[in-house]
């Protein structure tokens, strides 16, 4: 097919115009943040022609694991079917793609439990089934960077930061998880897909830190009147109709190919205390109301109208 309006060319065509997708457009040069959606190859198709990218970076999904588990169906042609459709127009264009997964659809057990790209993934909700499926689906290309990031916290005040999340929650587990920082790997992203490294990368810090540690700096940097209350995955999965998980990733094939971030433990003081800057500038705590009420309806979904969970303070 000839592509048309050559004078339109850009550099990034993103779809998905999530917290991913503003990070992309602020770290990225020549980026056009695309509302196409994903299930409608004509619009992908659409797209594409139009803006004639060097590069399509595919942020789109349903991320809400609640909204995933409600609505399987959605959930399976948006993230599964239409990241594969989104690969497909990509093949045919020759155009290189990076796609977002996530560090989820693995489970550790214990700390020790690592997975690296190449483990076998177990997913234990279906939001994480449909990641699996839909890396199943793109398969292996050199023209294709599948990028695993886990825990996604950033210094932006924003309802999708974990960071944020914490600072209205008021229950934090002990167990060491991978973390992603934002300001971190955006950098890293950015070579990589200049470079146009392709294969399957989780995108973490080195090292773990726990919920429960975090919330101990949150309050600490952000708010010393934030109460916090020890608790196990297993009690807050209780109420919960999307399972969370434990999950420490390997970042050893990043490394091999050049890239090291700073170590979570070293990163996160640094962003935390950025946060509070921009929180502040936002509005302060009170603009982290929406984050309150979208905790509470999350916790309500199970059937048990749970408050305790949501820090008022």
């Amino acid at each position: 097919m000839t592509r048309l309006d050559k004078n339109k060319k850009i550099s990034h065509l993103v779809f998905g115009y999530g917290q991913m997708a503003k990070f992309i457009k602020e770290y990225l040069d020549g980026v056009f943040v695309s509302h196409a959606d994903i299930t409608k190859e004509d619009q992908i198709e659409e797209e594409i022609v139009k803006f004639n990218p060097d590069v399509v970076i595919n942020t789109a999904a349903i991320t809400s694991l609640e909204e995933c588990e409600q609505n399987k169906t959605k959930a399976f042609e948006t993230n599964t079917l239409g990241a594969y459709k989104v690969w497909q127009v990509c093949k045919k264009h020759g155009i290189f793609l990076c796609h977002f997964s996530s560090g989820c659809i693995f489970s550790s057990n214990t700390p020790d439990e690592i997975y690296s790209e190449n483990s076998i993934p177990n997913p234990k909700s279906y939001y994480s089934w449909t990641k699996v499926w839909a890396e199943n689906l793109l398969g292996k290309s050199p023209n294709l960077l599948v990028v695993r990031p886990r825990q996604v916290i950033s210094s932006k005040v924003d309802v999708r930061n974990t960071l944020a999340k914490w600072a209205v929650y008021s229950h934090f587990i002990s167990d060491q998880n991978s973390t992603s920082v934002v300001e971190d790997f955006m950098p890293v992203l950015k070579d990589m897909i200049d470079r146009r490294i392709s294969g399957t990368f989780h995108l973490a810090n080195p090292g773990t830190i726990s919920p429960l540690e975090v919330s101990y700096l949150l309050k600490e940097k952000v708010n010393p009147k934030m109460k916090i209350y020890p608790t196990t995955l297993s009690e807050i999965n209780k109420n919960l109709i999307a399972k969370r998980v434990t999950t420490v990733l390997s970042v050893e094939a990043l490394r091999a190919v050049g890239y090291i971030l700073p170590p979570i433990r070293e990163s996160i003081v640094k962003v935390i205390e950025e946060f509070k800057v921009n929180l502040e500038q936002s509005g302060g705590f009170e603009s982290l109301n929406p984050l309150r009420v979208m905790t509470k309806e999350k916790f309500s979904l199970s059937g048990k109208r749970i408050s305790k969970y949501v820090n008022t303070n």
